[in-house]
Formats: C-alpha cells, structure tokens, sequence
C-alpha cells in the first residue's frame, strides 16, 4: 500500500483527541462552579429586591410600617413589621419571607442611610406606608469576586440592582 505523505495516522489523531480531552476534563470544572456562584449571585439579588419590594407593597396595604432585616454575619433576611410603638413582629406569612444566602454568596457591605454599618449584627430597613424607605445600599459578593450591588431610593423605595467589577 502506498500512503500520503499528506495524510494524518489514526495513532496522530488519537494522541491530539487525548490531549483535548485531558485539557477539557481540568478546564471544565472550575468554569462550571464559577459559572453555578454567578447565578446564584444573580438569584440571590433578585429575590432581595422581590422581597424589599414586597415590604414596600405590604407597608401600602396594610398601612403598617414593614422592615426589611438583613443579618451579615449569618447572610439571613426577613420581613417583619413595626406597631405603632416601635416594635418589630414577624409577618402573617413570615415563612415565605424568610431566608439565607446561599454559602458561596455574602453580604459584603450595608449603606443604610448613608451610613456604612459594617457587622453590627441585625440592620433594619423600613419602609412606610406613605411610600418612602430608608436609602440603603446592599452589596453582594461571590467566591467569584463578582459583586452586585442593591439600591433602594428613599422617596419612592424603588429598587434597582447592579451589576459592578469589584469593589474594595
């Protein structure tokens, strides 16, 4: 038989098929589990904003003041709301209301009312039934290093979320 001096072997191809396979099989895991954090960074965001805006439409509805509590060290939050004496209680429907960032996501940073309130425990946001809320500022980050950023305005408690490179 004659053969091509053109031509590929079947042992050339195996060997090149090999190494792109080994290079995928080390590749692809660490892009799956950064690509999984993202999302649920994104999740995460949205479900704060669901919720921040279902204390904004309660506060309206049941003419109640509703709060908004973010827990950083434990990455919990729910909704409670405040009696006329400044009390806080839970929701009718606290179990819906309540939950936990998943691990791979943090609260980096609480602003409330342009204050920068670090990790002294539980912080409050409150929105009134007149409409407003108090200005906060919510970051999240994951294992990523890739942060979203929640803003809540204070005069009409609309909520808008970020996407942002990092931040310090």
């Amino acid at each position: 038989m004659r053969r091509r001096p053109n031509a590929f072997t079947l042992i050339e191809l195996t060997i090149v098929l090999l190494i792109i396979g080994i290079s995928v099989a080390i590749v692809f895991p660490k892009l799956a589990a950064g690509f999984v954090q993202r999302t649920q960074l994104r999740s995460s965001v949205n479900r704060l904003a669901a919720i921040a805006e279902y204390a904004h439409q309660q506060a309206a509805c049941t003419r109640r003041t509703h709060v908004l509590c973010l827990d950083p060290e434990k990455g919990a939050y729910w909704v409670a709301s405040q009696t006329s004496d400044e009390q806080v209680v839970p929701t009718v429907d606290a179990s819906s209301l309540k939950g936990r960032l998943p691990e791979a996501v943090q609260l980096v940073r609480v602003n409330l009312r342009g204050e920068d309130t670090g990790s002294q425990g539980v912080v409050a946001i409150r929105f009134s039934p007149q409409g407003w809320a108090d200005r906060a500022t919510i970051d999240l980050t994951c294992s990523t290093g890739e942060t979203m950023r929640l803003v809540i305005d204070e005069l009409s408690a609309h909520i808008e979320t970020y996407d942002l490179e990092g931040i310090n």
